[in-house]
């Protein structure tokens, strides 16, 4: 008798077997079920009978190769049990279908065991199809690992000119929708095309400069082009004219008709009429000297101040060949009329005035007398004439007068 040790895993834990059996010793090494090996039953069709030890390896997918991670070895001459097979090539014992013996095919697997997965088969250039229509983008080429099999999403063309819109593809039916639904480098082609003018101020009225060839209005454009100033809305055609500098009704003028002619002079306050009570007052009346600016220039009597002192004859000043005479000017004490008040040193005259004193009173005839004069406001130098009875004394201009002739009474 022959005592066979059986170490198998049994699910969870391993369980050692002692078996008796005559000339037989098996050690089985791997991992398996006791029932797996059902001992005593075994057909030759599942096994190889041999005289000297064999390996029988685990063939769970049953296509004729074995598991070489499971496997067990017989000392003796022995036959595989079904379900292990005398070679350990099966790279996969789960998938009958992948064996040696089995032909490669494209599906992402090393359907032949021989280490390389889809070898004989070209890699596919693809190309994302992001909108799904279909037709892929140039730009979004497949770049991972190259394979034989077509990935999802992808496609092997790359004919779509706008890969993030599923109606716009090759062979798609043009529409007027301003885009190349077709793909053929053209817009809208092929139908009825019309002459738009933007407007870009939304005024209702477009800028002839400003146009495009189209099926249908884009937006912002439409079939008037009679605009004359397509940046501002309130400038336009059969608009009201304004007193702004503007042509606002695109006739060709600025501010024509605009303002009010309150003085009938035919000039509004828009056309620079600065005094639209008077009819005397407008940029077409002729400067007068009078202290208006009747032509509205922004000057008042202007050509007027010959002597340029900013004064004029009609404000006043006296003298215009002289610019230090004039209303502005203030009055100094030398006979002329500096500010032109009509007034000659005013305010800067004084009346002279003198008194006379004799030496002595009481005097008999004959005797000598001396008067001396004392002037008031007389001035730094001024003259004498001394008079007896209103008769001027010939030779008395000193401030002293001397007479013993003078008679009483």
């Amino acid at each position: 008798m022959v005592r066979l040790l059986c170490n198998f895993m049994n699910k969870t834990k391993s369980i050692k077997v002692f078996l008796c059996l005559i000339g037989l010793s098996v050690s089985v090494i791997g991992s398996a079920s006791l029932n797996e090996l059902e001992m005593g039953n075994w057909s030759s069709a599942d096994s190889v009978v041999q005289e000297e030890a064999i390996t029988c390896f685990r063939d769970a997918d049953s296509d004729g190769y074995g598991n070489p991670l499971i496997s067990f070895t017989n000392t003796v001459a022995v036959v595989c049990p079904p379900g292990y097979v005398a070679n350990n090539s099966d790279c996969n014992d789960n998938n009958a279908a992948i064996s040696p013996g089995d032909a490669e095919i494209c599906n992402f697997v090393d359907d032949d065991c021989d280490g390389v997965k889809d070898n004989g088969f070209s890699p596919i250039t693809q190309y994302a199809d992001i909108d799904g229509d279909g037709f892929g983008d140039f730009f979004s080429a497949y770049s991972g690992v190259p394979t034989c099999q077509l990935l999802a999403g992808f496609v092997t063309n790359f004919d779509d000119c706008n890969d993030f819109d599923v109606d716009v593809f090759p062979g798609q039916i043009e529409s007027c929708n301003g885009l190349d639904d077709n793909c053929d480098g053209v817009l809208d082609e092929g139908l009825s095309q019309t002459i738009f003018y933007f407007d870009l101020d939304g005024d209702g009225f477009g800028d002839i400069n400003n146009a495009v060839s189209a099926c249908a209005a884009p937006p912002m454009a439409g079939l008037e082009n009679t605009d004359c100033d397509d940046n501002d809305p309130f400038n336009f055609p059969s608009n009201t004219e304004a007193c702004d500098g503007l042509d606002n009704d695109c006739d060709g003028v600025i501010d024509n008709g605009a303002g009010e002619d309150v003085d009938q002079d035919g000039w509004t306050t828009c056309e620079n009429d600065c005094d639209d009570n008077n009819p005397n007052v407008n940029p077409g009346i002729t400067e007068s000297c009078n202290q208006i600016d009747d032509d509205c220039n922004g000057g008042v009597d202007e050509g007027f101040d010959q002597d340029f002192d900013g004064f004029t004859v009609c404000q006043n000043d006296c003298d215009e060949l002289n610019p230090f005479i004039n209303p502005s000017v203030i009055e100094i004490c030398d006979g002329v009329d500096n500010n032109c008040v009509g007034g000659i040193d005013e305010g800067l005259l004084v009346t002279p005035s003198v008194s006379i004193v004799e030496d002595q009173n009481n005097v008999c005839e004959g005797t000598a007398i001396t008067f001396t004069a004392t002037p008031t406001d007389g001035g730094t130098a001024p003259l004498y004439q001394w008079q007896v009875n209103g008769l001027d004394v010939t030779g008395e201009v000193n401030p002293t007068f001397v007479s013993s002739t003078l008679l009483t009474g």
